[in-house]
């Protein structure tokens, strides 16, 4: 029983986990499902309770029909989850490459940067030296 407890525990902590997840990776299209899947439940209570309405009952009510329903719904939603996810590790990986690349332009650029302020340091201490020299003669 305590084994059981906390296999339960530790499947409904990795679901929160993965629902958090999604909820950060694509929050619009998990709404979504949601929406669908409390529609399908709604849908599921409302006929239970028709044909029984003694609330004792209802887990005996549900068809395998209805089951088999929500299982292919779930399998459903877990290959268009599949698509999504493949579709963000693709933005991802184009987001990271654009990152890549403008950091070594930015790398490039600052290289390219130094060299033209070392140039301008060695100008203007040249245009110093001159100017000192012409300072010496106008004075001498």
């Amino acid at each position: 029983l305590i084994f059981n407890t906390v296999i339960l525990l530790f499947v409904t902590d990795l679901d929160e986990k993965l629902y958090e997840t999604l909820h950060v990776v694509s929050p619009r299209w998990l709404d979504n499902v949601t929406k669908g899947v409390e529609a399908t439940f709604e849908v599921i209570v409302c006929d239970v309770l028709e044909d029984n309405p003694n609330p004792d009952d209802l887990g005996t009510e549900i068809g395998r029909g209805d089951i088999d329903s929500l299982i292919n719904a779930c399998r459903r939603e877990l290959e268009a989850l599949k698509r999504e996810r493949a579709i963000k590790m693709e933005e991802i990986s184009r987001l990271k490459e654009g990152i890549r690349s403008i950091r070594e332009n930015f790398i490039s650029d600052q290289g390219k940067k130094d060299k033209e302020i070392d140039s301008l340091k060695k100008d203007i201490l040249s245009i110093r030296d001159i100017l000192k020299i012409e300072r010496a003669n106008n004075e001498g």
